[in-house]
């Protein structure tokens, strides 16, 4: 008498046996690129982030001539802990030049440069669950001193255009941020709806079947 093992073999026939399947990543990204769906879940840097501006690009490009209210929107999906602030600034450049509308989806955690980037979505939504962090971030140099001081300055300038995005893109004064920032602040959903940090929370101001 076969066991149950056996009895479950399945046979595959020799024309089809070599085929090599689909990889399934590589599938979904195809899916959602249809839906113009992207996902930032990694660390920003490296330069892997310039895929995602390329892509939004690429929409502009193919929605040239369409009023902004006839271009379907593009919707990035974030669950990231932040990371370079320069590459990030890249990310922001394209999402705020963009004509076609772009939706920011914080999945988790929009934290450091990852929340300055869903904080400068055209629309933006949070997982009832999901938070975002301010901060004034970490900086580690080595080098002359001259140098280190022209990074400092660098630096500097960098961190006071991302005040000013925050600022314009939520109900936080400068005040505000100043003394926030020198802390970890992590905020839940409902209190980034209250600043004005999303436009809603899903499953509250808006289903999920909207957005996807």
């Amino acid at each position: 008498m076969r066991n149950f093992g056996e009895l479950l073999e399945i046979q595959i026939p020799d024309s089809v046996s070599n085929l090599k399947l689909p990889d399934p990543a590589l599938m979904n990204y195809y899916n959602d690129k249809q839906h113009r769906t992207f996902w930032l879940d990694y660390e920003i840097g490296g330069g892997v982030s310039f895929e995602l501006i390329k892509e939004i690009l690429e929409i502009n490009r193919a929605d040239l001539g369409l009023e902004y209210d006839e271009r379907k929107p593009i919707k990035i999906m974030i669950n990231s802990g932040g990371g370079c602030c320069i590459e990030g600034s890249s990310i922001v450049d394209a999402i705020t030049n963009s004509k076609t509308p772009i939706y920011t989806i914080n999945m988790g955690m929009c934290y450091s440069m990852a929340g300055i980037v869903f904080m400068c979505g055209h629309q933006r939504y949070m997982m009832p669950s999901s938070s975002v962090l301010i901060h004034s971030g970490s900086l580690f140099v080595h080098n002359d001193t001259t140098k280190v001081i022209d990074y400092m300055e660098f630096n500097s300038a960098i961190n006071n255009r991302i005040d000013e995005l925050i600022v314009k893109s939520t109900f936080l004064t400068k005040e505000q941020l100043e003394s926030k920032k020198t802390k970890e602040w992590y905020i839940l959903a409902k209190e980034c709806s209250d600043l004005g940090i999303c436009d809603g929370v899903i499953g509250e101001d808006i289903s999920l079947e909207e957005l996807i």
